[in-house]
């Protein structure tokens, strides 16, 4: 019979307290992990608002009663309200540190692609100039005699980079 039961059978049993060791038990404490019914985790969380909701009417209750002592007596100091104390984080220059050399890579990084996308574009004119050129220089009169004006031209660039170089 208790191996037939499906998971939700299970919680309604455990919920009932009738819930004894099974064999789903035994599996899942050899696996390291544990069973732990539906009703029992709403029942932990009942019990923590009901905690939470104590903890406030007691410091409510402080304050009234310090509130009714101090205003017996001229001149008395209002209860200081406690405030929360700012947490020191050990690792705050690492977390800087940290933020500094990510921020640097990023900046390289972003230098390296522009410096990518400048040579892919200088590489696209170099091809559309060479292009240009092969074309004129392929150019022929109608009867098949080269133009000599863009031989000319292609000398005299020919010339201009090697005096720049």
């Amino acid at each position: 019979m208790l191996r037939s039961l499906v998971g939700s059978e299970m919680c309604i049993r455990g919920r009932y307290g009738g819930r004894e060791d099974t064999a789903m038990d035994d599996f899942l404490s050899s696996r390291g992990t544990r069973y732990v019914p539906v009703a029992k985790k709403r029942q932990k969380n009942a019990e923590l608002k009901i905690r939470s909701r104590y903890k406030k009417l007691k410091t409510s209750a402080q304050e009234g009663v310090a509130k009714a002592v101090g205003s017996g007596g001229e001149g008395a100091e209002p209860p200081r309200k406690r405030t929360k104390r700012a947490r020191v984080d050990p690792l705050a220059k690492a977390h800087q540190a940290a933020k500094a050399e990510a921020e640097v890579a990023r900046a390289e990084q972003a230098r390296k692609l522009e410096e990518v996308r400048a040579r892919k574009a200088q590489i696209r004119v170099n091809r559309r100039e060479k292009k240009d050129t092969s074309r004129k220089l392929n150019q022929r009169t109608k009867w098949g005699q080269p133009i000599m004006k863009h031989h000319m031209d292609n000398i005299l660039k020919k010339l201009e980079g090697e005096a720049k170089n």
